[in-house]
């Protein structure tokens, strides 16, 4: 499932505010590992589009907490479909 077609570049922006640097790291970075654990939990019961979707909010946090607009998000998967 390509999940660039069928979403918004902002729809999956609308759940969380960009925080501070400070707030970002309260307990967030902790949601991305948990986060990795549930990706492995699905992908072992073969729920592919699941883990896609639990990637795509992987990355949502990690941008978050990295400082990285949607602008930045946005030039990175045009740089990676031009390389397919």
């Amino acid at each position: 499932m390509d999940l660039s077609s069928r979403t918004s570049s902002n729809s999956a922006r609308l759940l969380l505010p960009r925080l501070s640097p400070p707030l970002a790291h309260q307990g967030l970075e902790s949601l991305v590992g948990l986060i990795d654990e549930c990706i492995a939990i699905v992908t072992a019961a073969r729920l592919h589009e699941t883990a896609e979707l639990l990637r795509v909010a992987r990355l949502d946090l990690v941008a978050r907490l990295n400082g990285i607009s949607d602008e930045e998000l946005e030039q990175l998967a045009s740089a990676l479909q031009m390389t397919e």
